[in-house]
């Protein structure tokens, strides 16, 4: 059994970086544990009088600060490791605790997340797999799913890429100065993105790993190739956010959901519009077809002061998302909106069974099926 120790308080009086061969007093009880097993390695810390800054050890202060540094580690080692822990290949314990696996990419339980076909990027010698993974949107997700899976970090910091090498995971939650124009950065609506790259036990150098393997650069001969997969993972991940997980649903009935609002490019300024054909909007422009003018001149109005500022200082100042459709009304107030939108199907020729149906693509019904069964 093999032995060795730091000493910081050695090293500080020492001209040399002098490793120690002996145990630590505090470690010879454990190497008795670890002498018992038929394998393994054993970290012992001791004397962490700098993790607790200047408090007392005994003060509650002191306490809670070990203990928020005994968390950070539990959670580094149950995501840089998590391929390992998943496989079974070792297990770690952290104060005689076993430490579970953090898989980054949702890819188990009720909701999980939907994946890109895996791709290999040969460059020289050497080469790279990729694999993007969007996320489900927080509506479909309840409390615990959602803060299960925010990460260390948060969901928005916890986007961008994942690189490993050989299952290890050296950096993530980085967009590795990718991007067109300019380089990404961290923005909540990419905040479903995460993209696993595992690279070749050759590729250090064409990397630029540092020694401590916590940064590191694409190749220049991939840069491109990655950019290009990326953009369409993003773009994806940025329609589902926006669209709170309903993008790209398909029906019998329909082929895309109905949605009373645009995102538009208008002199090169985004805008935002209301959509003329949705069931609602044409209801009440067809019950008052004398007022369709001044009807349309509000839904200008509506389009033209669209609060986008206020917007997006409240989503950055609140840790959770906004309110989904119709939260906090009475069931019976959103069943009365569906069987208006109802009627007028019916009056343009659509018959009720299909009709109620189609309710399943227009938003915001299509969030409420329980309440359509019951029309």
């Amino acid at each position: 059994m093999n032995s060795r120790t730091w000493d910081l308080d050695r090293l500080a009086n020492s001209p040399e970086w002098r490793l120690l061969l002996e145990p630590s007093l505090a470690a010879k009880d454990a190497i008795k544990q670890l002498s018992k097993m038929p394998k393994g390695t054993l970290i012992v810390w001791s004397a962490l009088d700098r993790l607790i800054g200047g408090e007392h050890f005994g003060d509650a202060a002191a306490h809670t600060r070990f203990n928020d540094a005994i968390d950070h580690v539990r959670e580094h080692l149950a995501l840089t490791f998590h391929r390992f822990l998943e496989d079974r290949s070792i297990k770690i314990h952290l104060n005689g605790k076993p430490v579970s696996p953090w898989n980054p990419f949702m890819k188990e339980g009720k909701h999980p997340s939907s994946p890109t076909p895996e791709e290999f990027i040969p460059f020289g010698k050497s080469g790279m797999t990729f694999q993007g993974f969007i996320l489900p949107h927080k509506d479909t997700l309840n409390e615990e799913e959602f803060r299960a899976n925010a990460g260390p970090r948060g969901w928005t910091a916890q986007q961008g890429f994942y690189v490993y090498r050989n299952k290890r995971l050296l950096v993530y939650g980085d967009w590795l100065r990718l991007g067109r124009p300019s380089a990404w950065t961290r923005e909540d609506h990419y905040r479903l993105v995460r993209i696993r790259l595992d690279i070749l036990n050759d590729a250090d150098a064409e990397w630029h790993l540092d020694v401590k393997k916590s940064t590191a650069r694409p190749p220049v001969l991939v840069r491109d190739r990655l950019t290009d997969l990326t953009e369409h993972v993003r773009a994806t991940a940025r329609s589902v956010f926006a669209h709170r997980g309903k993008y790209g649903r398909r029906t019998a009935t329909e082929t895309s959901t109905e949605r009373p609002w645009f995102s538009l490019v208008r002199e090169n300024r985004r805008v935002y519009s209301i959509n003329r054909d949705h069931p609602a909007i044409q209801a009440v422009l067809r019950l008052f077809p004398d007022k369709s003018p001044e009807i349309v001149a509000l839904l200008r109005v509506l389009e033209e002061t669209v609060p986008v500022e206020q917007i997006w200082l409240d989503t950055a100042e609140q840790s959770r998302d906004h309110a989904p459709p119709y939260v906090g009304i009475e069931f019976s107030v959103i069943k009365t909106d569906m069987r208006r939108v109802v009627e007028f199907l019916v009056k343009s020729g659509i018959n009720r069974k299909t009709a109620i149906e189609r309710l399943r693509t227009i938003e915001p019904f299509d969030r409420y099926a329980k309440l359509i069964d019951e029309l």
